[in-house]
């Protein structure tokens, strides 16, 4: 299992790595099952799916290997999305995010980040470039956040080293004034800002998405380690035996909110340009 996302009918819609998508409804036992079949009539493009979107419509949008389904789910009928299905359409598609003009925003495994109209049928690719210090800065995207205000952030886990070393001395900074510093125990700059703290002699907490002996990644293991020896803890709302479950990371990133007085935003100079940053921290 990849992802798991439930409906606005309770229903759980349940994507895999190879065995298609699969849907168990509420209040019955058993999966109905979708799968890609050789013709590709009404089926997955790819078996291999990666997320699960449900827009405002109901409707189910599906990030594959291969790109992007559109299933609707009052007939059970999948649309390859045309425009998508050239040489320059995003693959392995890691996260989908609706703004609030009903756009798509698809995050790739490699490939960078791409803007969908559904309603227009265009899509536009954002990707990084050794020559545009405006591009992003890697384009492999994990996170893609939609907040109430409708700002866009986008997450990298493969900072600048520049990027990576300013967040850890800002922790560290912010650490020896005696503020604790929050964060997620990913790789990149979740990892600089804990390690910050812990430098500047402080406190961190790192909220995971999974449970507590699913500790991921697991090469932060001894990382973890330091930020409960220092005085810090380890926080996650889903029991034990949780894995790190691609739909968990969206239910955890509500938790920093409530956990912080304030947020340092690390971004590209792309993702500063989509947001108006002109009031918030930010650094490239």
């Amino acid at each position: 299992m990849t992802c798991l996302e439930e409906d606005k009918k309770g229903n759980f819609w349940v994507g895999t790595y190879g065995g298609g998508l699969n849907r168990l409804d509420k209040g019955k036992r058993g999966f109905a099952h979708f799968r890609h079949n050789a013709r590709g009539d009404n089926s997955l493009a790819d078996d291999r799916v990666n997320t699960i979107y449900e827009d405002k419509k109901g409707d189910l949008w599906l990030g594959t290997e291969a790109g992007l389904d559109l299933f609707n789910t009052k007939n059970n009928s999948f649309t390859l999305c045309p425009d998508l299905s050239s040489t320059s359409s995003p693959h392995a598609i890691n996260i989908i995010q609706e703004d609030r003009q009903g756009n798509l925003w698809l995050g790739t495994k490699d490939d960078g980040l791409y803007l969908f109209d559904p309603a227009q049928r265009t899509i536009t690719r954002f990707s990084h470039s050794d020559k545009d210090p405006a591009s992003l800065g890697n384009n492999m995207i994990k996170t893609i956040l939609v907040d109430k205000k409708g700002w866009l952030w986008i997450g990298s886990r493969s900072p600048t080293a520049s990027g990576a070393r300013t967040a850890r001395d800002f922790a560290a900074f912010l650490a020896r004034a005696g503020l604790t510093i929050t964060s997620g125990l990913a790789i990149g700059i979740d990892a600089a800002a804990h390690a910050g703290a812990l430098v500047g002699g402080g406190r961190t907490i790192a909220v995971l998405g999974s449970g507590l002996d699913q500790l991921y990644p697991p090469e932060n293991t001894g990382l973890a380690d330091r930020i409960v020896a220092q005085g810090g803890a380890l926080l996650t709302e889903f029991p034990p035996g949780t894995a790190p479950l691609r739909s968990n990371f969206p239910r955890r990133n509500r938790l920093f909110s409530g956990l912080s007085l304030g947020t340092l935003v690390y971004a590209t100079l792309l993702t500063l340009r989509f947001l108006r940053l002109a009031n918030r921290f930010a650094a490239p």
